[in-house]
């Protein structure tokens, strides 16, 4: 039935491919009243967030009447219909994702019985505007897509996973967690700051300072730092380096700055340290 007004549309221009997740389709509908699908079968993962207004799914012989605030799963491959209500249709949001992971990641989930629910973080709401105006990105348009797909997935899992919190973290966790010590072993002698991490991965800070503390114990932050100073010692006791040399080498511009924050966390100062040849405390 017509009805779409002011949709947009993505679809991945990697096509089909071996990826574990990928975005097929995001967009947004104001619906007229009593616009539908269906019945009919959709080829990938579907996830709709009513904004305003109502209306109707019906999956597996069962009906649910949705209304603003809830959002409704639909499932690859099995008959669905839905239906704006002809009084106060709905309008919403979707994404649309597959990938070969896609059906393990929703079926860690409690949503393939519960169909209906409500978004308990507002980040899972941030995470499709983010997808919507990442529209307008022209260049890593697709790694955008893919990046705040994995962050809204995650955080389906923490709130909806069969399995406990920390294991949830744990099994989706590890894919931004290595991300991110992958990314600060190539980039700490550039002197990036945790916005630059957040930046490259195109997510969330509060997400990475959320997601990496639960998964390894330690601040993002603390990681970054004891990481650089790790290295600092590397040099000292393999190089003739000055001091200078060493702070600009992981990634600090003031040296003073360094000496401090080496004395602080090692004990002794860099020269005592090279005369020494001590070893950074964990």
């Amino acid at each position: 039935m017509e009805g779409a007004m002011q949709m947009q549309e993505y679809s991945y221009e990697g096509g089909e491919s071996s990826l574990e997740l990928m975005p097929t389709s995001i967009g947004q509908e104001n619906c007229r009243p009593g616009h539908s699908f269906g019945p009919g079968e959709r080829n990938t993962y579907l996830i709709h967030y009513v904004l305003r207004g109502r209306g109707l799914s019906c999956v597996g012989g069962r009906k649910y009447h949705v209304g603003a605030g809830e959002a409704f799963l639909i499932c690859p491959r099995e008959l669905v219909y839905y239906e704006a209500d002809a009084k106060t249709p709905w309008s919403y949001m979707w994404i649309g994702f597959s990938g070969f992971k896609a059906a393990e990641c929703i079926g860690e989930t409690i949503l393939p019985e519960r169909r209906v629910f409500r978004y308990s973080d507002e980040e899972l709401c941030h995470c499709q505007q983010r997808m919507l105006e990442a529209l307008q990105v022209d260049t890593g348009r697709d790694l955008m897509m893919a990046s705040v797909l994995y962050e809204y997935l995650y955080l389906l899992l923490r709130h909806y996973g069969r399995s406990t919190r920390r294991e949830n973290v744990i099994r989706y966790g590890n894919h931004y967690v290595k991300k991110i010590k992958d990314y600060i072993a190539s980039s700490y002698a550039e002197g990036i700051q945790i916005s630059d991490v957040a930046a490259y991965l195109q997510v969330d800070r509060s997400y990475l300072y959320r997601l990496f503390k639960e998964e390894t114990g330690k601040s993002l932050q603390e990681y970054l730092i004891e990481f650089r100073l790790r290295k600092a010692c590397e040099l000292l006791r393999t190089t003739s380096y000055s001091i200078g040399a060493v702070a600009c080498s992981v990634g600090y511009a003031d040296p003073l700055y360094f000496t401090r924050l080496f004395h602080k966390r090692v004990g002794m100062s860099p020269t005592v340290y090279r005369c020494g040849r001590e070893t950074v405390r964990e």
